[in-house]
């Protein structure tokens, strides 16, 4: 025996501790095969039980024992890795058609389904004559469900896509509402007839004979009355040969006055300031030669009490003829609503949609119709001066509202 291997075994056998430095012998490594070189490999060892040929069941072992797995042992069947099965895509022009037929249908049905939870308490009416309960014939399949759908995907209100559908499906007969574009001209001409508008067919113009007509625009901070301003006076200059000059009370906003008087410098416009009511009355007197003075006020909060009064002492001093109220479509509805609510005590008599370009949605125009039931005077459409406004056409609207981005589209081109 080797010393090493009589410390090994009396180290292992607990008679004398084994010395720090004594290291025991490795196994010798096989050297690592040349590339290039066969590699010699050992014969494995006979089985006593060979595995059966595959498609035989296995044998059992000769000496008797039972092999197979009994339970409550721990022989498990080995973990199957999870698979996802796709369906593959429609690779044919008819079986991409018949994919849009059915994912249409089923849009038809959820929405079905929403409509009538939703609105099945309002679409009960009461009979006068037997004094029961009668559902009033719902939207559910054609052209009119299809368009009554689009409103909604538009934004318009249940309320407001309820009252038009029911008014088409009350105008034409049956044979009428199976035609897609009987029911879409219907239903454009009862949106024409819900949205008001300003039967402004000329420009104001001059009324007395010692002061000029006076229009005010008021509105919430970040709507563009000042550029709305400018593009009004300009059209009535420019286009229609008015003699136009400004007032503006706008203090407040860093540059607003700047802004004013870049835009009249360029039109060619008197331009006075007006810091308080006194001011006010002293600037339209100083424009009594103009045919139109127009009056830019300082954007306000809606939930800014102080300041919406103090905006109202400015309006009793311009005593305007016209007040226009100035909204963005690109605000949130709710926004909208909270503003005209507001700004209502101030009698606006007119409304001017701003930033059409920028609005996501045109259903809140159909609700904003309904709700506030102030005619529409103007709507702009970019920030170009004059260019990018034009007078509040009902028919147009009405297009926007049913049809959205896609009218929007069209008429930015000209078509």
């Amino acid at each position: 025996a080797t010393v090493s291997g009589v410390l090994k075994d009396a180290g292992e056998a607990g008679f004398i501790p084994t010395p720090p430095w004594f290291q025991p012998a490795k196994a010798e490594q096989p050297e690592p095969p040349i590339l290039g070189q066969p590699v010699e490999r050992e014969a494995a060892a006979p089985s006593a039980d060979p595995a059966p040929p595959v498609g035989q069941p296995s044998r059992p072992p000769a000496d008797g024992r039972d092999t197979r797995p009994t339970l409550g042992t721990d022989t498990q069947a080995p973990p199957r890795l999870p698979t996802t099965r796709v369906a593959p895509a429609p690779t044919t022009p008819t079986a991409h058609a018949a994919l849009e037929e059915e994912l249409a249908a089923i849009r038809r049905l959820v929405g079905q389904v929403l409509q009538s939870s939703r609105r099945a308490e309002a679409r009960v009416a009461q009979v006068p004559e037997s004094g029961q309960t009668a559902v009033a014939p719902s939207v559910s399949t054609g052209p009119i469900f299809d368009l009554y759908m689009r409103l909604l995907d538009n934004q318009t209100s249940t309320e407001v896509a309820d009252d038009l559908t029911s008014a088409v499906r009350d105008d034409l007969t049956a044979s009428e509402l199976s035609d897609a574009a009987t029911v879409r001209d219907a239903l454009l001409r009862h949106l024409a007839k819900r949205i008001a508008v300003a039967q402004e067919t000329q420009p104001p113009t001059r009324t007395q004979a010692d002061r000029p007509t006076v229009v005010a625009l008021i509105g919430p901070t970040g709507v563009g009355k000042t550029t709305t301003v400018a593009k009004l006076a300009a059209t009535y200059k420019l286009r229609h040969g008015r003699k136009v000059g400004l007032v503006t009370a706008d203090t407040y906003r860093i540059a607003a006055v700047e802004q004013l008087r870049t835009y009249a410098d360029i039109v060619g416009l008197p331009l006075k300031v007006a810091l308080s009511p006194q001011d006010m009355t002293a600037a339209i007197e100083a424009l009594s030669d103009c045919d139109i003075v127009m009056v830019d006020t300082a954007g306000r909060s809606q939930h800014d009490a102080a300041r919406l009064d103090e905006l109202g002492e400015f309006l009793d001093a311009a005593r305007p003829d016209t007040t226009h109220l100035v909204l963005s479509l690109a605000a949130a509805e709710s926004v909208i609503y909270a503003a005209t609510e507001r700004f209502g005590a101030l009698n606006p008599g007119n409304l001017i949609l701003s930033k059409l370009d920028e609005a996501v949605d045109f259903g809140v125009i159909a609700n904003i119709a309904a709700r506030v039931g102030v005619p529409i005077s103007h709507i702009t459409t970019g920030q170009e001066v004059p260019d990018h406004i034009e007078p509040a056409n009902a028919d147009r609207l009405a297009r926007f509202v049913l049809d959205g981005q896609a009218a929007w589209a069209v008429s930015t081109r000209g078509v």
